[in-house]
């Protein structure tokens, strides 16, 4: 299995990116999540000599996967310019020029907002727009629809609009929006067990209880 995006502890730093030359061989108790430590140092190693096409430091670990395509690139930097990298299959990176796009026969007119935020949207798909692929009515910003994907993850996620599942996760899969497998944040145990905390006061400025303001009914 290709490198996908896991922390790797470099000198100084945790990073998380799309190691382009490392593998998963081993299983998910060995190593760092199945990713051998020799293998680790043997890419550090590597990427160490490779420089960002964006900010020109070394250590570029990210490489576009479009054949002939010279650029590296950070995982950080290439969020900054726009790079996708994908989190399914073989966690593919592109750079700007070759990242996937959404076309639409007919674009949107006028002004139109993300159904999320309900800010102003591009008038086309773009990076940072994009649009659902089933009914093309739902239009929102990138970053509005990753914080909802990682808040509904894999098992609730869906088109906002519509509510179609399986053709607008794969589209949201291929342009790059990380989609975890895991059950949505509002399932978690004890994600809202302060809503079921009881008030043991009350709060007024001036409590008309005769008997206190730690009084509390069961009932009532």
């Amino acid at each position: 299995m290709p490198a996908a995006a896991h922390p790797i502890h470099t000198p100084g730093s945790l990073l998380q990116y799309h190691a382009s030359g490392l593998s998963q061989r081993g299983a998910d108790g060995e190593g760092f999540f199945g990713f051998l430590f020799p293998d680790i140092h043997r890419e550090l190693q590597r990427v160490a000599q490779k420089t960002c096409c964006i900010c020109w430091q070394r250590g570029a670990s990210v490489t576009c996967q479009v054949r002939r395509c010279p650029r590296n690139f950070h995982f950080p930097c290439g969020i900054e310019r726009g790079c996708v990298s994908q989190f399914f299959g073989e966690f593919k990176s592109f750079c700007w020029q070759h990242r996937p796009a959404q076309r639409l026969r007919a674009p949107q007119r006028g002004h139109s907002l993300c159904v999320i935020c309900l800010e102003v949207v591009a008038k086309r798909p773009c990076y940072n727009t994009l649009v659902c692929p089933v009914c093309t009515s739902a239009w929102f910003h990138r970053r509005c629809i990753q914080g909802q994907a990682l808040s509904s993850a894999l098992h609730h996620f869906r088109c906002p609009l519509c509510q179609d599942v399986q053709t607008f996760q794969e589209e949201m899969f291929r342009l790059g929006i990380k989609i975890p497998d895991r059950d949505a944040a509002w399932e978690e145990d004890g994600a809202f067990e302060e809503h079921y905390q009881r008030h043991s006061s009350c709060d007024a400025s001036q409590c008309l209880c005769p008997v206190g303001r730690e009084q509390s009914e069961d009932t009532g």
